[in-house]
């Protein structure tokens, strides 16, 4: 574990705004690189004293796959964001259910966006890789999946 230097988190947050259109984000926290990736979040005080104690492994809330094509937010990395990303898709409860049990998902009113956000009632559900035909596939761990009713 380690943290990102000064251009890896320019690099991380300029494809943060490139694909959802946010500045600035999580400006006020320390971004930790972990393995395959992920990019972690904590504040100062929290790094700095898992710096300082043994065996610890990892700190912060996972936020974030980071890729050479983009960045892909988790739940908790989409919910935060400051201001409202520009590829959010609004879901209705059966869409979240199946969001949420990591289903494919047409969606209606796609603009071409190759990584979306879902939304159900205000609260982010994470990304979704787009394939070309519009049908999205959100990108939900098989442990946190919610099977549907």
């Amino acid at each position: 574990m380690r943290k990102l230097s000064e251009d890896e988190r320019r690099g991380f947050q300029e494809s943060v705004k490139r694909i959802y259109g946010v500045e600035n984000y999580l400006d006020e926290y320390v971004l930790v690189k972990a393995g395959d990736g992920r990019v972690r979040v904590c504040t100062a005080e929290a790094f700095e004293t898992a710096s300082i104690l043994r065996k610890v492994v990892s700190v912060g809330v996972y936020a974030a796959k980071w890729r050479d094509w983009g960045v892909v937010l988790t739940i908790e990395g989409s919910n935060l964001l400051k201001s409202r990303p520009s590829n959010v898709f609004e879901l209705e409860r059966g869409e979240a259910l199946m969001w949420m049990d990591g289903a494919p998902l047409r969606l209606e009113g796609w603009k071409g966006e190759k990584i979306v956000l879902g939304s159900f009632h205000g609260f982010f559900l994470g990304a979704a890789l787009v394939g070309r035909d519009g049908i999205a596939y959100p990108q939900i761990p098989k442990w946190r999946r919610i099977h549907g009713e």
